[in-house]
């Protein structure tokens, strides 16, 4: 992730002002998410972000079915892994599409059938069992992790390309904003017209997607559709608001007043809840050496300290980059240039007593936070760290 922009810095980047999605007056038994509004905007790229079960996916999936049977174009559905696409765990992708399966195609299919990572719409006899008729492939899934051995011929023109549950709290693929685009151009090819869907339940709203498409989520309002354009690319960003049939059943199980749940009942960001110095506690500590991270769009300041007691702990508070960079001291950044200009900064987080008794207060729950939102920055950029080779020798 770059660092913040200077004044002699250009970026070809443009944001449009966002277009507010007011909530229907009377709530139906239709009142789950349709794609509709961030079509309408015509990017090629649409990343649509939300509370689970409002119908993102289910929305995507028919639009798919209706393109292949008015025009027997196919799609694909993506994962990150590939127990994700196995036919116990995906079959009900499009199980709830068989009776709009059956209008849609005036009663010429009845069922699907997934065979080698494929989902075909069939006819079934129902005197018998057996299938009488079987389409061409229309939707194709594909596991993130493994797409790279498994690529096969070209499947031509393909409508949709639907990444379900792009957002994790998790750990992410190593590199894996470049494994999905190595794996849109394998599909997409020298064809134009493909239309992307990215759907994610607001489970973390720090992830590599975001900071590669240069979206500060902390701009990003529920109700409203971003725009942004990257030279010819375009994208569309909608943060859906709150649906009444989910909400309504959420509440009725998980209306405690507790700030977590609040991603289930309402589609706000998931943020968990990190242990906090009480009052006065960081007063009785003397702080040893610190380091710095930049992660996303964020710079963290990881303070080790010692209390009275001779506990040695650490402590993690919101910092900025000039700061961070005028500070001598170390310094953890993707940003090329700085990495370049500075001897004291490192693409990961470097080998030495310090940060060996810094990651001993982590593994050992010896840590404090100034807020959650910190806390939750911190974890990501951890599990990052976990997933290099360097960090192998902690």
């Amino acid at each position: 992730m770059a660092r913040p922009k200077k004044e002699t810095e250009e970026e070809n980047v443009t944001k449009t002002k966002p277009k507010t999605l007011k909530p229907k007056k009377e709530l139906t038994l239709k009142d789950y998410y349709s794609a509709d509004k961030i079509l309408a905007e015509g990017s090629t790229y649409n990343v649509i972000i939300g509370q689970r079960s409002n119908g993102k996916t289910f929305d995507c999936v028919s639009r798919a079915l209706e393109e292949f049977i008015k025009n027997e174009y196919p799609s694909v559905y993506i994962r990150r892994y590939d127990e994700s696409i196995t036919s116990a765990n995906i079959f009900k992708l499009c199980s709830a599409h068989i009776n709009d399966l059956i209008t849609m195609s005036n009663g010429e299919y009845n069922n699907f059938e997934y065979k080698n990572r494929t989902f075909t719409c069939t006819f079934v006899d129902q005197s018998n069992g057996k299938v009488v008729r079987r389409s061409q492939p229309f939707l194709y899934c594909v596991g993130l992790n493994s797409w790279e051995h498994k690529k096969g011929q070209d499947r031509g023109y393909v409508k949709y390309v639907i990444f379900d549950e792009f957002l994790t709290r998790d750990t992410y693929l190593n590199d894996e904003y470049a494994k999905f685009m190595n794996l849109l151009s394998s599909l997409i090819r020298d064809r134009t017209g493909t239309i992307i869907f990215m759907l994610g339940n607001t489970v973390n709203k720090f992830c590599p997607y975001f900071s590669k498409f240069k979206i500060n989520m902390k701009d990003i309002k529920q109700g409203f559709i971003y725009n942004f354009k990257y030279g010819e690319t375009t994208l569309s960003l909608e943060y859906c608001r709150e649906y009444g049939n989910t909400s309504k059943v959420n509440k009725s199980y998980f209306d405690f007043p507790e700030k977590s749940l609040e991603m289930i009942k309402r589609g706000y960001w998931e943020i968990n809840t990190y242990p906090a110095f009480y009052s006065g506690k960081r007063d009785e500590c003397r702080s040893i050496d610190m380091i710095y991270i930049h992660f996303g769009e964020f710079v963290l300041r990881w303070e080790l300290m010692i209390d009275d007691s001779g506990n040695v702990v650490s402590f993690l508070s919101p910092s900025n980059f000039d700061k961070a960079l005028k500070s001598g001291k170390i310094f953890i950044t993707q940003d090329s240039l700085t990495l370049l200009d500075n001897k004291m900064c490192f693409g990961e987080l470097p080998h030495n007593r310090l940060t060996k008794l810094l990651v001993e207060t982590w593994h050992g729950n010896k840590m404090y936070y100034a807020n959650d939102d910190t806390g939750d920055v911190f974890e990501n950029f951890m599990k990052m760290c976990v997933g290099s080779n360097g960090f192998r020798r902690f």
